[in-house]
């Protein structure tokens, strides 16, 4: 909007192709639309705020994990699903393994075993 600076919100804005609304917003925020958002936060509660914080536990946690799925019998529920898209091979594997008394062993509030 270069010729608002020698003729008023209406003229410039007739001039430049855009409805005089826009060139008085404009002349009252001149920033551009994506530096006038603000950073959307979280819309729920973390779930696992817990086991992020307590950085601690977290060594022990991974060896612990890595103990349980080292132990992977024939025998634990496994489910396999592979997808083509986008020039590549999806695979997902995922494994029911029994952790008993890892709930206790490692305190995360909020945390609950099924």
């Amino acid at each position: 909007m270069k010729s608002r600076q020698t003729s008023t919100p209406t003229v410039a804005a007739a001039a430049s192709g855009f409805a005089r609304a826009t060139a008085y917003r404009i002349e009252a925020d001149p920033r551009l639309p994506s530096q006038k958002k603000t950073p959307r936060g979280r819309r729920r509660p973390d779930p696992l705020a817990a086991v992020w914080e307590s950085e601690g536990n977290q060594e022990s946690l991974l060896s612990d994990a890595r103990a349980l799925f080292g132990a992977i019998e024939a025998s634990h529920p496994t489910s396999t699903a592979e997808s083509v898209g986008h020039g590549r091979i999806e695979k997902r594997v995922a494994t029911v393994v029994e952790a008993p008394g890892i709930a206790e062993h490692h305190e995360f509030e909020g945390l609950k075993a099924f």
